[in-house]
């Protein structure tokens, strides 16, 4: 469901966390959040988010800013949105 080009069986959950963690967030439902925190641990998440998930949509930063109680500004996602320059069309 999630990792579709991975084969499955052979996932290194551990060395791919931060692929699994971002997949997990911008596609699971509460539940999915809630095995994701029971196996990688809150505090290892909100690492992730704050040094090394580079892109999430904007809603999913929304949801995991309330979630995890964490100020979308120490998203490392949020940051580099807000430093890309936007053209003007």
């Amino acid at each position: 469901m999630f990792f579709w080009e991975f084969n499955y069986d052979r996932i290194d959950w551990m060395a791919n966390a931060s692929t699994v963690i971002q997949r997990v967030l911008e596609r699971g439902s509460a539940k999915h959040w809630d095995e994701l925190v029971r196996y990688y641990s809150k505090d290892t998440i909100i690492n992730f988010l704050k040094e090394r998930i580079t892109f999430l949509p904007d809603e999913c930063i929304d949801e995991a800013s309330l979630f995890f109680n964490l100020n979308k500004e120490d998203m490392l996602c949020y940051k580099r949105k807000l430093s890309q320059k936007i053209p003007w069309l």
